[in-house]
């Protein structure tokens, strides 16, 4: 009959048991010694920590220079070249040991504006703004790592 239940099996109790069991040990795990790349059994450490009222603020972003000389900032999010913030933030170490990774930058940017000029170098910085009582009193940058672009007109070649 329609919406009658009946009883689990034994054998379904215990898979559910299992699978719960499994699921917990996962984020136990995760929560003790994973990053966001294991996300959902893992925190996002981008919101896992509290801002000292006095402390300071670090917002990494990328900036370049194109093919005429002139420096720009490098749009992230979806109304920029497709790349949020957090993964650049996720990918920062990596991008300071293997500054090569932001070849990747130049090929988004070829695809995102077409028409502009190419980027000639591609620039990780971050913006550390000092706070004094939740406020902003200083503002400092710092170029975190540099990549000379691989083929500045056509960046996705080889």
């Amino acid at each position: 009959m329609a919406g009658e239940t009946g009883r689990l099996s034994r054998s379904g109790r215990m898979c559910r048991v299992a699978v719960l069991l499994a699921v917990a040990a996962a984020v136990t795990a995760g929560t003790l010694g994973e990053d966001d790349r294991s996300w959902p059994f893992a925190p996002m450490v981008q919101f896992a920590f509290k801002v000292d009222t006095n402390g300071e603020i670090h917002s990494l972003g990328i900036e370049a220079v194109d093919v005429t000389g002139r420096p720009l900032v490098v749009p992230l999010g979806g109304g920029g070249i497709g790349l949020e913030r957090a993964e650049i933030e996720g990918q920062a170490t990596r991008i300071e040991n293997e500054p090569q990774r932001l070849q990747a930058i130049a090929v988004m940017w070829a695809s995102y504006a077409p028409q502009r000029p190419r980027l000639a170098t591609v620039h990780l910085v971050d913006t550390v703004s000092t706070l004094r009582d939740s406020t902003v009193v200083g503002k400092r940058r710092t170029t975190v790592a540099t990549w000379s672009v691989a083929h500045p007109a056509q960046p996705g070649e080889r």
